[in-house]
């Protein structure tokens, strides 16, 4: 699986090139200048490669033999009744927790299999959804037409698919790992014997956890109000002209 990786890293890094090639080289149209043409070919090669990576992520979580997935577990640390002596011995003054747990599982349902894959689709939509503004806009401003009705609705999808991407995939995400840890790690019943002294389960037992980070939400309000501030400064401008136009006219 690592080697198909790779392979498929590697054309999608190859692409990336091949789209430098085509894009990078072209002459700038208008005043924006070079810095405009080398912003559009960054962010093709980020779209390229990004694209590839997380369409290589969702096949492999829908379709793959072992799925490498994160599951929250309930606060844990390892106990050793066994051991005597430890040095240095200063765990009285560490407070530490084991709140995650890496898991390489083969036995995850097609439901659960679904839900990461969807999470990785919608977060990764947020993402590839600014690039794809940022080559928007660097076209217009190489076609020397930046501030269209184009802009402001290319501006208004790019803040919905952020906000509610980031948020459903978070949440599609915290699901596929509760429900990861619940058929990969969950024990029911346990037995042993030559034990010092009883012990609760000495391995994590999992959980239910939903992290959100409101960061790309506020990131869509700012891209959402730069836009219309744009569009209501163009606006503004405009009526200003058509005024100074008819003053003019007038005299």
């Amino acid at each position: 699986m690592i080697g198909t990786f790779i392979i498929f890293l590697a054309t999608g890094i190859l692409v990336a090139i091949l789209g430098v090639l085509v894009y990078g080289f072209k002459r700038p149209v208008g005043p924006a200048g070079s810095a405009v043409g080398l912003t559009r070919v960054v962010a093709i090669g980020g779209l390229i490669l990004l694209g590839a990576v997380n369409l290589w992520a969702i096949v492999s979580t829908l379709i793959g033999e072992s799925v490498e997935v994160t599951v929250p577990v309930n606060p844990y640390w390892p106990e050793h009744p066994n051991i005597t002596e430890v040095y240095p011995n200063h765990g009285d003054q560490v407070s530490s927790v084991i709140t995650e747990s890496q898991v390489t599982t083969s036995v995850l349902s097609v439901g659960t299999r679904l839900l990461l894959a969807g999470g990785i689709l919608l977060e990764a939509s947020a993402v590839l959804a600014v690039l794809i503004a940022v080559i928007v806009l660097c076209n217009n401003l190489r076609s020397l037409q930046p501030f269209t009705a184009r802009m402001q609705r290319t501006g208004r999808i790019t803040a919905a698919v952020i906000a509610v991407g980031s948020f459903a995939g978070q949440i599609l995400s915290g699901f596929g790992a509760g429900r990861a840890g619940d058929e990969s790690i969950s024990i029911y019943s346990w037995a042993s014997e030559g034990l010092a002294e009883p012990i609760d389960v000495p391995w994590p037992v999992p959980t239910w956890y939903v992290s959100l980070d409101f960061g790309p939400f506020f990131l869509a309000l700012g891209i959402l109000v730069v836009v219309e501030l744009v569009t209501a400064g163009v606006k503004l401008g405009q009526e200003h002209r058509k005024l100074q136009a008819d003053t003019d006219g007038l005299v």
